[in-house]
């Protein structure tokens, strides 16, 4: 990881037992991606504040899960 990893992310809750993160981090070591894929656990009422900070942050992805599909 360095200052070019791009990052991207889960947001959801709970997102403890999720295994998006092995799965997505795996592949990236596998293809040479420099980015690394990381959750966020989202209250309801933070939902709309994650996604600008997930863009002020230039995310490059955001995944959602339960309950804020």
């Amino acid at each position: 990881m360095n200052a070019k990893t791009a990052l991207c992310c889960l947001i959801g809750n709970p997102v403890e037992h999720t295994l998006s993160p092995v799965i997505h981090n795996t592949l990236a070591k596998l293809t040479g991606k420099n980015l690394i894929y990381v959750p966020f656990q989202v209250d309801n009422q933070d939902v709309k504040e994650a996604i600008l900070g997930a863009d002020a942050l230039n995310i490059l992805g955001l995944n959602v899960t339960v309950p804020h599909k």
